[in-house]
């Protein structure tokens, strides 16, 4: 069972000034949780590639991390979301059989909140991401190239876990009904609002 704290690393991020405002209930309210559970926070601020649609800096920042950070898993949570239940640990969520682990909704896996191990193998996934150029532009962004890489690289399947929604991206009923699967319930760890936008 993994349970060392210091070794996971939340990872957000919220660029622009009118976009800040809106998700700043959402970042105060993760900063809050890590320091509950005593896990590290980074809230990226800047582009980090200024020819690509925001979104896509993910991709970068969590590699970035990955040379430059001892932890050995990261959490990525967008920034419209929030810890709903500050009693679950991440913890709860790991499986070191795994190097990703994330939430399909009902159109496809969703990379608003996702769990991967900091190794070589995860490192060379998230590059082939980023490598796929067709798909800079696409309305879902680096998730659409996730969804693809994934799709079409069989040896991914054992590296990856896809875990029922809710445990740790539920949408809230203004965003999807219908569908209980994905309707936050008291006591889920993370509401996702999906459909707030970036600028």
């Amino acid at each position: 069972l993994f349970s060392h704290a210091a070794d996971i690393t939340v990872v957000t991020m919220a660029v622009g000034d009118d976009y800040q405002r809106t998700v700043s209930l959402g970042i105060e309210n993760k900063q809050q949780y890590c320091e509950q559970w005593g896990y590290d926070f980074v809230c990226q601020t800047t582009t980090l590639d200024p020819e690509r649609p925001i979104p896509w800096s993910k991709i970068i920042l969590l590699l970035n991390l990955m040379e430059t950070s001892p932890s050995e898993w990261f959490f990525w949570t967008d920034a419209d979301s929030l810890v709903t239940n500050l009693a679950i640990p991440l913890e709860d969520f790991i499986d070191e059989n795994y190097n990703f682990i994330v939430s399909r909704d009902f159109n496809a896996i969703n990379t608003g909140q996702f769990l991967i191990r900091n190794c070589a193998e995860s490192r060379e996934f998230l590059k082939n991401v980023y490598a796929r150029t067709e798909f800079i532009f696409h309305p879902w962004w680096e998730n659409a190239a996730i969804i693809n890489e994934l799709e079409n690289n069989s040896h991914l399947a054992g590296m990856t876990k896809i875990v029922p929604q809710r445990l740790f991206n539920s949408y809230p009923q203004e965003v999807i009904a219908g569908a209980p699967q994905s309707t936050y319930q008291p006591g889920d760890f993370i509401v996702h609002f999906a459909s707030v936008r970036w600028n």
